[in-house]
């Protein structure tokens, strides 16, 4: 048996097709903090167990995982990242690992955890008696320390237990160690799918919290504050992945890289001043909201290429004011549509979109109209999904009174994927699913994607 001071427990989740599972940078922080200091640790990661949530997939993971836990003896067990759509996962983790260890020795952190709605799920569903909210890196350590020292979880301030509720924030997150990479540890890397050259990619966070409170998005509404890395940090970062893992490639995982329409342009030139200083030859993609996009100039643009920009992930969401504004997003079509065309011109980054179908007021025929919309708006790719609804989201509150209602409609669903679509009487689940599948279709063949290959059954729901 493995004795450790902790013992991660990494939830499941449900695929979508072609999808892989990156092994979670917010425990690699952890992991790193940890190791900082020198405390050990072990994980048990069961993305690789199951790789959906099916029953059947749900009655594998819990032989396996109660298999895999009877070879450890940690201090303490750290059930995460907990997220919304791993609901299904969390109750079998939950069920074997309090099974296995004793309550006072497990606890969950992730996302999910912050959600004050949501609380009743960890302390009465679950039974989970101690939660680590907000971000880990050094509530985690104090938490092993107090417990080490002969004192129980609850005696932790860090950590959150009923009628007493904490949300751990680090205030320079420029100190914090680069995360532990265990996949790349492995020589295990992501493929670059969309490009036809060989590389390694690595996925980075620059930031933490959003500075924006879209209507639809859990980020924005985490009440976490918006902390952006130096560029010098992330540079860094950078640097240490292509020196020591042989990585090609960054995929940036933040919300949005650039952070407003004001602060673009010094935030292009600070970065891209960074990438001259370490001479880095990669490339790298982003997340970039459709109002900072078209504030930025050609030379900067240009600028961007040069420094490895490869590709820009827009979120248009919708392609009419109304809808957009409700999102939080307020663009005009038409500008973005002509950016759009005058970029490719200007720079070989790829310009990618993602379209959100559904919500208020929308029919089959206005979704029809977004999707034609979106297929002629001179981008490179999309990214269709269905109006998912997350708990203390503006919209959530539109439609659940009570704070298990969105768990139990998740828990009697048909589906597996843990996921709440924003249903009306004109579009419900399966027709939803079937405009994402047309929607793929569509901008393939207006786009003459002859060589793309389209999206089938994209959310694994068809059997």
């Amino acid at each position: 048996m493995k004795k450790t001071d902790l013992l991660f427990v990494i939830p499941p989740y449900h695929r979508r097709k072609g999808s892989g599972a990156l092994f979670p940078l917010g425990i690699g922080a952890i992991m790193a903090c940890l190791e900082e200091r020198g405390i050990t640790f072990e994980y048990v990661d069961c993305t690789q167990i199951v790789q959906t949530l099916y029953p059947e997939d749900l009655a594998e993971l819990k032989r396996r995982l109660t298999d895999e836990l009877d070879q450890y003896d940690p201090v303490l067990v750290g059930i995460g990242p907990c997220v919304t759509p791993g609901v299904r996962g969390l109750e079998v983790l939950a069920s074997c690992c309090l099974r296995r260890f004793r309550v006072d020795r497990v606890f969950a952190g992730g996302p999910f955890t912050s959600l004050p709605s949501q609380e009743w799920f960890f302390y009465e569903h679950l039974g989970i008696k101690h939660l680590i909210k907000g971000e880990g890196e050094l509530a985690v350590c104090e938490a092993i320390e107090i417990v080490k020292s002969g004192y129980s979880l609850s005696d932790c301030n860090t950590v959150s237990v009923p009628g007493r509720s904490y949300i751990n924030i680090v205030e320079d997150i420029n100190s914090m160690p680069f995360p532990k990479r265990v996949q790349l540890e492995k020589d295990e890397f992501s493929i670059r799918r969309r490009l036809k050259q060989k590389g390694k990619t690595a996925h980075i966070v620059a930031s933490r919290g959003c500075p924006y409170h879209c209507d639809y998005c859990v980020s924005g509404n985490l009440k976490i504050s918006f902390r952006r890395r130096s560029s010098d940090s992330i540079v860094a970062e950078m640097k240490m992945l292509s020196e020591k893992y042989g990585v090609t490639d960054i995929v940036f995982y933040d919300d949005c890289f650039f952070t407003s329409a004001q602060k673009v342009h010094s935030e292009i030139k600070e970065f891209c001043i960074s990438m001259k200083k370490a001479n880095l030859n990669m490339t790298w993609q982003i997340e970039i909201r459709p109002d900072i996009l078209v504030e930025i100039s050609d030379g900067e643009l240009e600028e961007l290429a040069n420094q490895g920009c490869r590709q820009m992930n827009i979120g248009v969401e919708k392609t009419y004011a109304d809808g957009a504004s409700v999102f939080g997003k307020r663009y005009d079509y038409n500008r973005l549509r002509d950016y759009l065309a005058h970029a490719h011109i200007v720079c070989p980054i790829r310009m990618t979109g993602t379209f959100i179908l559904g919500g208020k007021g929308e029919t089959i025929e206005s979704v029809r109209q977004l999707i034609d919309a979106s297929a002629t708006m001179n981008l490179d790719e999309v990214e269709y999904s269905p109006l998912f609804v997350y708990p203390d989201t503006p919209i959530y509150g539109e439609l659940f009174d009570n704070p298990k209602a969105w768990f139990t409609k998740i828990i009697n669903s048909q589906e597996p994927w843990g996921e709440v679509v924003y249903e009306t009487d004109n579009l419900d689940i399966r027709t939803l699913i079937d405009l994402v599948d047309e929607a793929y279709r569509t901008f393939a063949m207006k786009n003459d994607k002859s060589d793309l290959e389209i999206v089938k059954d994209r959310y694994h729901l068809r059997g």
